[in-house]
């Protein structure tokens, strides 16, 4: 590790802005220089940032976005243990009180981390748990956690395995995959009754007297975009973590610029409503929105910005329409899919590090989530996966030959354990998904190729609705419909 030099800086402003962008992608708005300015400006939840510059040779080869804060660990517990905990806080306010090193973003979901060559993963996660440390001690807390890897990122961080990290899982983020042309190819995608619900909506929002429209320069619009949001952070009931203010609205569209917008809903002239969308190379980013919830039931305006951010992504010829997390019913009901995300959390004690994982995994209330049938005939016709779908155990390499929801057929390798493993599928839109498999039957049919047969089981609540949905998307694209299109 001795040719790679590691640097810090207590504030965005002192880091050369090209030199910093120079390594992030299009598709990381949220890890650029303008964004990372806009938020530490705002002053969202009073966060102390630290950044962290990896060298060699001069060159510029990584750089991750620190948070120093403090928060309640009971952020994501619900249920019995919310209203456990609720009481305990109301006599004790300072209870499950922690302050935390982060490398997460406050405002934004996805690694903080920008990397140039994956083949410095190793050294360059290495190095940075030794500055978390460092910083932990220095802050006088020994809990640190680094943020949002998807379950493709999986096998690149847990290099901080090594450093004495634990796994656990974030709320899921979901995604909309942009398949169509026009707006109104999406409508058609849709089975009769989603349709209907959705054309319904659409009306009763325009009978209402509302309008919707897109705001590039908003910053003049801060204080009702503030006073909006405000209103959506006190209906919440899944998660409050950040406190948004005026000034991150005006930042955020000062700093960005085109890169960001809003759809902003009025009714008879007066806002209503609105989201807030960043341009983020492939992908449409909805960060938050704000709603005036003495009309909102009778507009619909929530479900008409989701709309109306659908048609957006595909007007910008975009990939995906990112929708963040909680709520996740209304947004799966448009075709959205969670995506897992992990945290890899861990404590410089190390007595307290055996147990942090399993407490926060403790929790952690993993969301109901409503599974409906969105997408008719036509859309899997058009949209066949079939033949493009691989999977992997450990380095073993399948293709997939059949599905059903309590099993999977692969043809590849001879497997033999009995034993359950964990079983990777890769689907061609980009998402992934992990299994418990546990071999049922394996058959030689030519020479180094076999059948292999497995009983699966999706490995948490998130892949459970990814496998169902792959599932359906599989049979439906080898030409076994049998589902009812009303439904």
């Amino acid at each position: 590790m001795d040719d790679i030099k590691v640097a810090r800086y207590p504030s965005i402003n002192r880091i050369d802005p090209a030199e910093w962008d120079s390594i992030v992608s299009e598709d990381e708005i949220v890890n650029s220089h303008s964004h990372l300015r806009a938020i530490e400006r705002s002053g969202v939840n009073s966060i102390s940032y630290r950044y962290y510059l990896f060298t060699r040779n001069n060159d510029l080869i990584a750089h991750a976005t620190v948070g120093i804060f403090s928060f309640g660990l009971d952020v994501m517990a619900a249920g019995g243990i919310g209203r456990f905990i609720e009481l305990i806080k109301k006599r004790v306010p300072s209870f499950l009180q922690v302050k935390v090193i982060e490398c997460g973003l406050p405002t934004a979901i996805g690694s903080a981390i920008s990397m140039v060559d994956r083949a410095d993963n190793q050294q360059i996660l290495s190095l940075l748990a030794e500055e978390l440390d460092i910083l932990a001690s220095e802050e006088k807390t020994s809990l640190i956690d680094i943020r949002d890897a998807y379950t493709a990122q999986r096998k690149q961080f847990d290099a901080l395995i090594e450093s004495g990290y634990r796994v656990i899982p974030n709320m899921a983020n979901t995604f909309f995959r942009v398949h169509q042309k026009t707006y109104g190819e999406y409508l058609d995608d849709l089975v009769a009754k989603r349709r209907r619900e959705i054309l319904h909506r659409q009306r009763a929002f325009d009978s209402m007297g509302c309008t919707i429209e897109k705001i590039v320069d908003f910053g003049s619009m801060a204080e009702d975009l503030s006073r909006l949001w405000r209103g959506t952070y006190q209906h919440a009931k899944e998660y409050q973590r950040e406190v948004l203010n005026s000034d991150y609205f005006r930042y955020i569209s000062d700093f960005l610029g085109d890169k960001s917008f809003i759809l902003l809903c009025r009714m008879h002239g007066n806002p209503v409503g609105f989201t807030m969308l960043f341009d983020s190379g492939s992908k449409l980013i909805s960060t938050y929105c704000g709603l005036d919830y003495a009309v909102n039931r009778s507009t619909y305006t929530y479900f008409v910005l989701f709309y109306r951010s659908i048609e957006e992504a595909i007007v910008l010829g975009k990939e995906w329409l990112e929708l963040g997390v909680t709520n996740y019913n209304p947004k799966i009901e448009v075709g959205a899919i969670p995506e897992p995300m992990f945290i890899y959390t861990r404590s410089t004690r190390p007595l307290l590090n055996l147990f942090l994982a399993h407490v926060l995994k403790f929790m952690a209330s993993p969301p109901d989530y409503n599974k409906r049938r969105i997408f008719n005939s036509r859309f899997y016709d058009r949209h066949k996966i079939s033949r493009a779908v691989s999977a992997s155990l450990g380095e073993r390499r399948y293709r997939v030959r059949d599905v059903s929801f309590d099993g999977i057929g692969l043809e590849g390798p001879e497997f033999k354990s009995r034993r359950f493993k964990i079983l990777l599928i890769e689907v061609p839109d980009g998402l992934e998904i992990t299994l418990k498999a546990k071999l049922k039957n394996c058959r030689k049919i030519k020479e180094e190729t076999w059948q292999v047969g497995f009983s699966v089981k999706p490995e948490s609540t998130d892949h459970l609705l990814l496998w169902q949905s792959f599932v359906e998307r599989y049979a439906s694209g080898a030409g076994t419909h049998g589902q009812d299109e009303t439904k």
